[in-house]
């Protein structure tokens, strides 16, 4: 993002030529960065790609749900693999094309394959034109969009790993209160915004992110931030025998194998989903089956998981938000079954 000194991301500021160098900066970045496409807001989309056009719906057959909303998607032949992807709550986006159309052909946006994030909230007629212009669509959300739903969506239907954010206030908010921004790219221009402007995230929650980059270039200010997930880690479990035998196990872990592991232990999780939908409780054979399967997974791709560290993550599932709310998108209550289904395997 370009801010201003004072942290706001929006205004008229933005135009002042002051900033002219910020957003050459910005863009070079931009360019630079490697990803699968963009987010964007609705309001940032439609003030730099759609312009207040929205089409006559009336034009178009509606598309009635499933007994759920479906998602729509092109046949992977015809997907481009570099998306701009729009969070666009109520379907208020008016597109001419399915892909962007860059009127300087910058390579950060232009030939973009468009992709809408909807809510259930949606018109039906506004999904026939999307499904007119062959515009993929995907619902996260009854009436307004679940962040994370959304990108566990886009990973396993689409396939889109690394994505730049590139807000508005509200969208940026959204993401940080998700703890789904992993870094920061920030270009600071010389210069105090109007008290109105829009702030970096709005409505933001506590949370660390460490410094790993910064210089001045042509009178700006960039700096690098991640999110510190790696040294809180480390703060709270460094010296522990656990924590030495997950870096010696994992050190030679590539990318394809951090995630093949990662999404082995989301597999897990899921199959607790399951069996508490199932009807089985906490105490069943089948919940302490999968408490088992749970230990020896992590002990055979992380490090030894003793009884007692098993508990230990059994409590923090359901006490640490950012775990809850990621075990939950499997179904709400997921974190609470495990954490008690753990705790009846420990107490054997």
């Amino acid at each position: 993002m370009v801010t201003s000194i004072d942290g706001k991301v929006t205004g008229d500021f933005l135009s002042s030529p002051v900033c002219e160098n910020a957003c050459e900066i910005y863009y070079e970045i931009n360019r630079n960065l490697k990803s699968n496409g963009f987010i964007c807001g609705r309001v940032t989309m439609e003030s730099s790609f759609t312009g207040g056009y929205y089409p006559d719906l009336t034009k178009y057959k509606p598309v009635k749900p499933d007994p759920v909303r479906m998602d729509f998607m092109l046949d992977e032949e015809y997907m481009s693999g570099f998306y701009a992807v729009a969070f666009d709550t109520n379907g208020k986006l008016g597109w001419k094309s399915n892909r962007i159309i860059d009127p300087d052909g910058d390579p950060g946006y232009d030939g973009a394959q468009i992709i809408e994030v909807l809510s259930e909230n949606v018109d039906e007629r506004y999904l026939g034109y999307l499904k007119d212009l062959e515009i993929p669509y995907i619902f996260a959300g009854k009436d307004k969009i679940d962040v994370e739903l959304a990108l566990l969506k886009l990973k396993n239907i689409v396939g889109i790993d690394t994505l730049l954010l590139e807000g508005g206030s509200i969208i940026n908010g959204a993401f940080q209160r998700a703890n789904a921004i992993d870094e920061l790219s920030l270009v600071v221009a010389p210069i105090v915004a109007d008290k109105d402007d829009k702030l970096l995230f709005m409505n933001s929650t506590v949370q660390d992110f460490e410094l790993t980059n910064s210089y001045v270039k042509d009178g700006v200010l960039v700096m690098n931030y991640k999110n510190s997930y790696d040294k809180e880690v480390k703060q709270r479990f460094g010296n522990t025998d656990a924590y030495k035998e997950h870096a010696e196990k994992t050190a030679n872990y590539t990318a394809d194998k951090w995630q093949e592991v990662n999404d082995g232990l989301m597999s897990v999780f899921a199959k607790f989903a399951e069996c508490k939908q199932n009807g089985n409780t906490a105490d069943s054979v089948e919940a302490q089956m999968l408490a088992k399967e749970l230990q020896d997974y992590i002990t055979d791709n992380y490090y030894t998981c003793t009884n007692e560290i098993l508990a230990g993550l059994g409590q923090m599932y359901v006490a640490d938000e950012r775990f809850k709310n990621n075990i939950d998108k499997h179904a709400v209550g997921t974190a609470e079954f495990i954490g008690e289904a753990i705790k009846v395997c420990c107490s054997k």
